[in-house]
């Protein structure tokens, strides 16, 4: 009988430990990382799987405590490991808002009322082991064992609910990280996967391409919705977890990248084509986007640019403008942006989409779905 009560033993904590490492690793370490952030005021970094398996073996621990001084070793040893839960829980019921200071929020009496709560609950169920009978039977098939294990995975499955699961947080802290990781190519892919309504999604994307000199080559690829103010945290609900503000603010606003990208989000050919003149090393090739709006401005004003003409997209230029008004491409220079999608024949707005879905005309002419 003490084999089939060992067994349960190590069963429980095997459970517990391989699911609390997993929960911790593979979902909570983004939200924990903020956490630590915050709370060192970025001092420290949070490192997964060491202060992960940390997290988890303080908490067998602590189980291994609470077991020691209840003895609860049959039917209501689950009883043993809610201590251990509730403080995982506590500890990764971390809020977005986080970043405006940290809070013990409703947990200041939740925490000590379910912890007497729990402990109350031991005191009764070592009570009635005193009188509870043994029975004999195989490990895997003993109620014992099932006793212990339901109730462990409920309360598993309870603490998922109660603790963080924003899911648009928990992408942002990802992304964030894998921006300070230098993985600028997984960040920008991963922005894609925030919801549309996300505020910060311009901004992450901008930075990993800027942190990858791709700004002016890519930013236009995917459709753009705001303005240039999104492009820097502090508006709005554009924040960020990780990633300093000031900094961004700061690059953002000087960086000659940043401003040009700002001009043409903006759709301000005129001050981007000033810019562009001005402050851009005249010996670098311009990225596509760049050459794609000089090429508009020079043909909007007639202006004949032997500096950084390209012949090639000038070309698509002349394409695209066909594609879009026909043969009545010449007044486009007149309403550059006051295009009736409606107008557009489908055939023409499918193959619009589909050889210029990616590049700044696309996005100046507003074709975005």
């Amino acid at each position: 009988m003490s084999r089939i009560i060992s067994g349960m033993h190590i069963l429980c904590a095997l459970v517990f430990c391989l699911f609390s490492f997993s929960y911790l690793y593979f979902y909570q370490s983004d939200v924990l990382a903020v956490a630590q952030h915050v709370a060192s005021d970025g001092k420290t970094y949070y490192i997964p799987f060491v202060y992960d398996l940390i997290i988890t073996i303080i908490l067998l621990l602590l189980q291994i405590c609470v077991f020691k001084i209840s003895k609860l070793y049959l039917r209501f040893h689950w009883l043993t490991y809610l201590p251990s839960l509730l403080i995982l829980t506590f500890i990764t019921d971390v809020p977005p808002s986080i970043t405006e200071g940290i809070g013990l929020g409703v947990w200041i009496w939740v925490f000590p009322l379910t912890l007497a709560i729990i402990a109350f609950a031991i005191y009764l169920a070592r009570n009635y082991q005193e009188i509870e009978p043994l029975q004999k039977e195989a490990l895997i098939m003993s109620n014992l064992l099932w006793m212990n294990i339901i109730p462990i995975g409920i309360c598993l499955t309870l603490m998922g609910f109660i603790s963080s699961n924003d899911l648009e947080f928990h992408k942002q802290a990802h992304i964030e990280r894998l921006i300070l990781q230098g993985e600028y190519e997984k960040a920008y892919d991963m922005t894609f996967q925030l919801a549309k309504d996300n505020q910060s999604a311009l901004m992450l994307r901008s930075y990993a391409l800027w942190l990858g000199n791709q700004l002016g080559e890519r930013l236009f690829e995917h459709p753009i919705y705001g303005t240039s103010k999104m492009l820097a945290p502090g508006r709005d609900s554009i924040k960020t977890y990780l990633l300093p503000e000031e900094p961004l603010k700061r690059r953002v606003r000087l960086n000659v990248e940043y401003v040009l990208c700002r001009k043409l989000i903006d759709r301000d050919l005129k001050s981007f084509s000033f810019v562009l003149h001005k402050y851009y090393p005249q010996d670098v090739k311009l990225q596509k986007h760049y050459r794609e709006a000089l090429a508009l401005d020079n043909d909007m004003t007639s202006h004949c640019d032997s500096l950084w003409r390209d012949s090639v997209t000038e070309v698509s230029l002349s394409r695209f403008k066909f594609l879009l008004a026909g043969e009545d491409s010449a007044k486009m220079c007149k309403s550059p942006i006051r295009i009736n999608k409606n107008l557009i024949p489908h055939p023409s707005r499918l193959k619009l989409k589909e050889q210029f879905g990616n590049t700044y005309w696309y996005y100046y002419y507003k074709l975005e779905d």
